[in-house]
């Protein structure tokens, strides 16, 4: 079965890095035996990104977002496209030459699947970067890890992921889950909200070793941001996913019970960014609790609840 696929590049103000990224892309388009077409998803750049897709990569289409919304502007393309899968990429990736038809074959006669990710290495391919993601609660928060004790055994299987940044996924069911949400903005966490979505609505996503890609890791969000800033939003998201998503009542209890803890641990450390997420966390918390609530008046999205979801995994810290 040969299906429809659209590779969506994201980018903002990334030039130099689609010069280096793309063509592999296209090389990769050339060996898989699907119906592949490339689109630069571009977040309103200011640079010349534009201009060098059109001169450099004429059989890239450049598609401007309306506005910058990071991984959201995702959205807007995927109701927009009749393609049967969208295998969304950053611009800071280099792909495998056969990395594609691995990831999209999952989908042939598997109506569950919502999600297919690669094994990811760093950018020299000296060391693995991720891959299989498995979920793990602590201090009250749940956080998806792919180097965890013996990942090195998982490796090369296929199992099953928590999260993906970048993968294969189908687009119908990108649009039935209402694609990325906007709470998250500007980024970290949006994946492991929509993966811990699809999931709970019975879908599956899938780790698929046989696909290989070379991350330089974060370059534009960390331009953008700087360090201290990313750690801030990270730790803020992490609260916001706990207080839309889960349900399970012990859970929450340790998660709002950790909270001075956490607090505590930061000053002691000196790491204020733990603060200020928190802080920003709850400024935010009349959003979350507002998606909460239209999630659970959408009463076909429980197919599975969060210790089963969990129990999947079948690892523990």
């Amino acid at each position: 079965m040969r299906m429809k696929v659209e590779i969506d590049i994201l980018n903002y103000e990334g030039a130099d890095l689609l010069e280096k990224c793309v063509p592999s892309i296209i090389e990769a388009v050339k060996k898989s035996s699907h119906d592949c077409k490339i689109v630069v998803v571009d977040n309103c750049s200011t640079d010349n990104s534009e201009a060098l897709v059109k001169n450099r990569f004429p059989e890239v289409r450049f598609y401007k977002a309306k506005e910058n919304k990071v991984f959201c502007s995702l959205n807007e393309v995927a109701a927009s496209s009749d393609a049967d899968i969208l295998l969304i990429l950053n611009n800071d990736l280099v792909v495998d030459k056969n990395f594609i038809d691995p990831l999209i074959n999952v989908f042939i006669g598997n109506d569950k699947v919502f999600l297919s990710s690669p094994k990811v290495y760093n950018f020299d391919g000296t060391d693995i970067e991720e891959g299989r993601s498995v979920p793990v609660l602590k201090w009250g928060v749940l956080k998806g890890i792919a180097k965890y004790k013996g990942f090195e055994n998982d490796l090369d299987k296929s199992s099953y992921t928590l999260q993906a940044g970048f993968g294969a996924f189908d687009r119908k069911k990108l649009l039935v889950l209402n694609g990325y949400d906007t709470l998250y903005l500007p980024g970290i966490l949006e994946d492991t909200d929509i993966a811990f979505r699809a999931w709970r609505r019975g879908y599956e996503c899938r780790y698929i070793p046989l696909s290989v890609v070379y991350h330089m890791g974060s370059v534009s969000f960390n331009r953008r941001f700087g360090n201290k800033k990313r750690l801030a939003i990270s730790h803020r998201n992490t609260y916001l996913f706990m207080w839309k998503n889960f349900r399970d009542k012990m859970t929450l209890f340790l998660n709002v019970v950790c909270i001075p803890l956490r607090m505590v641990y930061s000053v002691f450390t000196l790491k204020t960014e733990i603060v200020r997420g928190i802080f920003w966390a709850v400024w935010l918390l009349p959003e979350a609790l507002k998606r909460r609530r239209e999630e659970m008046a959408q009463k076909d999205t429980f197919a599975r609840s969060d210790r089963e979801i969990m129990a999947l995994f079948k690892y523990h810290e």
